[in-house]
């Protein structure tokens, strides 16, 4: 038997041993005379102090076991296991010695069930043995074959999760498992900011900026990015972070050790406009800190590498420095790399979008989205009256590089007041001026109004009022004998004109014209001259409110009707 010390003595270390090898050999376990068992000294026995090793294990799963023992009077202690799981150990290897006075045990178990390893521990000296032994339940359990939500296996990304599948938690109800946690907290959202995102090439060379050499994963990826903010408050940006769907591998644009992954991810280079011409590298900074206006709209194109494989989709994560965000998918796309793929462009018109009302001779904001612009596209922005047989009016005309998003236009004070306007951008596919095919083309969603203030209704009365004036003055040169325009002159005032002269009510039809020049001059409020002779007069009077900066509106014998910075003077308009 090879374990303990072969001294002669018959005790308990033997007594096993002799049964043992009864058990192996199928022998009769009858003891025919007494034994007698030796005398125990009276010094201290062995005592196990303490056992650890794992309460639960799966298959195929190594385990770690550590026992500690004492025995104060013995030349060394020698420890053994028995694991349970054969029949009987195997002699020489189910136990293994040592003179330690702590031992550590691994162990593999091939089959599931309930095992319960006893460690033996023993002591040895001149005049006998003792030992002490004890057990520690382990269950062992086959692996289930539970991944995370969005995972089949442990290889891979779950876009459920936003984890990588090999961040695998098995699930077993007795056997607590704590989820792996990382510092990456997402912002909360706004639900008025939305977007698109969409792969438009995979044959960017790109990288090789930031890192001085030639880029080593050429070709790199290009999103084209639009952010549209519905708010009431601007939106300023303060990082960018782009993951796609295989193992998580993505971007941002700002380093940082808190991400969704929880891990380092590459650099995701911006430019500051979605236009062909923008490089990404000359403007890039690691606090974009770009602006989305309140109701308004960005684009831009987003660069990272390397684009090795087909783009699975993914999401885009923008993060605003007012301590919000916004989450934006993106789809899959079937661009191979190396490729460059001109898509079909697409527009939207943010606003006016129906609903709202404007003043003559004030701004309108107009705002709207574009995606998937080339380089030679242009964009025309209308103002249109569906149904009608109103001419589209063509606001602006923009290059695809000089795009911004949004135009400020100020509304023409000749523009016919009406409730059932529009605004449509297009975008052109054709050379600049020439027309818009093959382009896109989107309205807004319904009617918005445009009125005169009652101030621009004031000029229209004043301008009215003075052009009567004229075809008055003509009566009263026909009727005057001789012919001309009253028999005095009247040198300055419209109020307390002269008597006899054109503007005075003494003359016959002149009361009609003074009528007409009171009319005008209670619509203004303001300043008036009125100047005549036999031959010539003219006729003066300060607008309501500026327009194309005159201030007076003017008529005359000759002919004109203007408006003029100035007041006139003498008998003519001309300045």
């Amino acid at each position: 038997y090879y374990f303990g010390k072969v001294d002669g003595k018959y005790g308990k270390i033997t007594a096993r041993a002799v049964k043992d090898f009864q058990d192996d050999n199928d022998l009769s376990t009858t003891i025919s005379r007494p034994v007698t068992p030796p005398t125990v000294s009276d010094h201290s026995p062995v005592v196990i102090s303490g056992v650890s090793g794992p309460q639960a294990l799966y298959v195929n799963e190594q385990g770690t076991w550590t026992v500690t023992a004492d025995d104060t009077y013995s030349n060394g202690l020698h420890y053994g296991v028995d694991w349970g799981d054969s029949p009987t150990p195997e002699k020489g290897t189910a136990f293994s010695a040592s003179v330690q006075q702590s031992a550590t045990f691994t162990h593999i178990y091939s089959k599931p069930g309930i095992y319960n390893p006893t460690f033996l521990v023993t002591n040895s000296n001149r005049n006998q043995e003792q030992g002490a032994s004890t057990s520690l339940s382990v269950s062992v359990r086959s692996k289930p074959t539970t991944f995370p939500a969005g995972c089949t296996s442990n290889s891979g990304f779950s876009p459920t999760t936003e984890r990588s599948c090999d961040d695998t938690v098995v699930i077993n109800p007795e056997i607590p498992v704590t989820p792996p946690t990382y510092g990456y907290q997402y912002l909360p959202i706004d639900s008025n900011v939305s977007g698109t995102v969409s792969l438009v090439s995979a044959n960017e060379d790109k990288v090789y900026k930031f890192n001085g050499s030639v880029n080593p994963h050429t070709p790199d990826w290009k999103w084209a990015v639009t952010i549209n903010n519905n708010g009431t408050s601007s939106k300023y940006i303060s990082r960018l972070i782009l993951l796609h769907n295989i193992s998580g591998e993505g971007w941002e644009t700002k380093y940082s050790s808190t991400n969704p992954l929880g891990k380092v991810l590459g650099l995701l280079a911006t430019t500051s406009t979605q236009c062909t011409s923008c490089d990404p590298y000359n403007t890039y900074s690691d606090n974009m800190n770009y602006l989305v206006s309140a109701g308004g709209s960005l684009s831009f194109y987003a660069y990272g590498e390397p684009a090795n494989r087909m783009f699975s989709g993914g999401y885009l994560i923008v993060e605003f420095t007012d301590g919000t965000s916004t989450k934006i998918s993106i789809p899959s796309s079937s661009i191979t790399p190396g490729t460059v793929v001109s898509q079909q462009p697409s527009v939207t018109v943010i606003s006016p979008n129906g609903g709202e009302s404007f003043n003559l001779g004030n701004s309108m904001n107009i705002n709207y989205s574009v995606a998937n612009l080339a380089s030679t596209d242009w964009i025309r922005i209308n103002l249109v009256r569906p149904g009608t047989s109103f001419p589209s009016v063509t606001i602006a005309s923009i290059r695809a590089e000089q795009n911004a998003g949004s135009y400020t236009w100020i509304i023409p004070t000749t523009t016919t007041p009406a409730s059932d306007y529009e605004i449509s951008v297009d975008v052109c596919r054709t050379s600049f001026g020439t027309g818009c095919g093959n382009g896109a083309t989107d309205y807004s969603n319904a009617t918005f109004s445009i009125t005169a203030q009652p101030s621009l209704v004031a000029n229209a009365m004043i301008k009215a009022r003075l052009s009567n004036v004229r075809s008055l003055a003509e009566v009263v040169y026909d009727t005057t004998s001789p012919f001309g325009y009253g028999t005095a002159s009247n040198s300055s005032s419209c109020t307390a004109p002269s008597a006899n002269s054109l503007f005075a009510a003494t003359n016959n039809g002149t009361s009609v014209i003074l009528d007409s020049i009171t009319e005008a001059i209670n619509s203004s409020g303001g300043a008036s001259f009125c100047g005549s002779t036999t031959s010539a007069w003219v006729a003066s009077v300060q607008l309501k409110i500026p327009e194309n900066g005159n201030n007076y509106w003017c008529v005359d014998s000759t002919g004109f009707s203007v408006g003029r910075a100035a007041i006139a003077s003498g008998t003519s308009c001309a300045i």
